[in-house]
């Protein structure tokens, strides 16, 4: 018997065949849509990246124009309102070709009553304009020979003996040296007032302290920051100082310098070897202790940091305890040139200066100076100063800025406010105290 093909079969595959057409044309089409959602996604993305490097690169013109703005006016010197780089009324300066910053203009306005600048900018990249508005102004550094944020007092027969001296250490006669307390503190005599000190509120109260004088903008010195930028002070002056990304380690100021971060540093020195700083800028960690005589090396060559030593005193890493300093047995930076070795006087010579040795200290730690002589700046606006009776005299040639500061009974508080920091410090450089986006709709004269 012969068995022949059954056309079933022939005729099964042909219906399988059909049936896998389509599902082959969906597959197709799934992967034609996905190429075709990526492929847009894709073009969006390098649209948008596009569009963000117009913007980026407009911001950055807008903000070459601030710079440039700060700059012209910094050039000004002591007549900053005669900043005009072209023809302009009523006190506005424009700029419309700044080099190396094609589409970037400004207008920078003065205001003689706040003694500042409002600088409008505006940078404009392949039809992408973005502005910004900014504030230029010559916020006084240091204004006091002392300032405490919170309190300042003198009890009983306790009084400051203060004195505004040259470079040589004399007297400048009719010369006023401010003590100041800031924002809700209080400044109390309960002893004599001095002669030579005018007393300057803040934004504080003041008893029985004569003369005084109630001050605006507040000046409210904040905590150093340990990074740079430093937040703006929200009270606009002083500007805030911060620590470089790289200083140096405490122990790189000199031989005598001893300690680690764990336990802080020492600064020892003898009158007949006098501890010897070098120019340059350092973080001591765990605190700050100098005793004997300390002086800075003013022979460096070439000079360092424009020859000044710049001490930062913060916690240890991954600590929270505020620092101390300690300075109640140091004669710190004594003489400049000639004169007597640690005897706090120099015989001819020009006194040491006080701007060329200043310790920026975080933290709510103790200040112990009494009995301790220095040319120096003490910028430690969370820590408490406290001198009893003649034990603890001080006198201190440059500022104390300080948390609080309390002298009781009658000790000898000499406090020499020297010129130099004077004409060093209130005539700062034009900085830049706010900034903030803004429309760019505004108008070039």
């Amino acid at each position: 018997m012969r068995l022949s093909r059954s056309p079933r079969r022939r005729c099964q595959r042909r219906a399988d065949e059909a049936g896998t057409l389509p599902v082959v044309m969906g597959v197709v089409f799934v992967v034609v849509l996905l190429s075709t959602a990526m492929l847009t996604r894709v073009m969006g993305d390098a649209r948008n990246v596009a569009q963000e490097t117009r913007m980026a690169q407009a911001r950055a013109l807008a903000q070459s124009a601030v710079t440039d703005a700060l700059f012209q006016i910094d050039q000004q010197g002591s007549s900053p309102a005669s900043f005009c780089n072209e023809p302009a009324s009523g006190g506005a300066c424009t700029l419309s070709s700044i080099p190396g910053a094609p589409g970037a203009v400004y207008t920078a306005r003065w205001n003689a009553l706040t003694g500042a600048y409002t600088v409008l900018a505006r940078g404009t990249s392949l039809g992408v304009t973005s502005a910004v508005q900014a504030t230029i102004s010559k916020a006084a550094y240091l204004s006091d020979a002392v300032y405490a944020g919170s309190f300042v007092t003198f009890n009983g027969n306790s009084t400051t003996h203060v004195t505004v001296t040259d470079q040589y250490g004399n007297a400048v006669a009719g010369a006023t040296a401010g003590i100041a307390v800031g924002p809700g503190g209080t400044l109390t005599c309960n002893g004599p007032s001095d002669p030579n000190a005018v007393y300057h509120n803040y934004g504080g109260s003041i008893s029985k302290c004569t003369p005084y004088e109630n001050l605006g903008p507040v000046y409210d010195p904040q905590q150093p920051s340990a990074t740079c930028p430093a937040a703006v002070n929200p009270y606009g002056a002083p500007t805030t100082p911060c620590m470089p990304s790289s200083p140096s380690p405490c122990t790189a100021m000199g031989s005598a310098v001893a300690g680690t971060d764990a336990t802080g540093y020492t600064v020892t020195g003898t009158v007949a070897t006098p501890a010897v700083l070098e120019p340059g800028i350092y973080v001591c960690r765990g605190g700050l202790t100098m005793t004997g005589t300390v002086n800075v090396d003013y022979a460096q060559n070439p000079q360092q940091n424009g020859g000044r030593v710049e001490i930062f005193v913060f916690p240890t890493v991954g600590w929270t305890t505020s620092p101390n300093i300690t300075m109640n047995s140091a004669t710190v930076n004594a003489c400049e040139t000639t004169g007597t070795s640690g005897s706090g006087t120099c015989s001819g010579g020009i006194v040491g200066d006080p701007t060329d040795l200043v310790i920026y200290a975080w933290g709510s730690g103790t200040a112990t100076l009494g009995g301790g002589s220095a040319d120096a700046i003490l910028w430690a606006p969370g820590m408490d100063l406290l001198l009893n009776g003649s034990s603890s005299s001080l006198t201190w040639t440059g500022s104390l800025v300080l948390g609080g500061s309390t002298s009781n009974g009658q000790p000898s508080f000499n406090l020499n406010l020297d010129e130099r920091l004077q004409t060093e410090y209130t005539q700062s450089n034009w900085k830049i105290s706010g900034y903030l986006p803004t429309s760019s709709s505004f108008a070039i004269p």
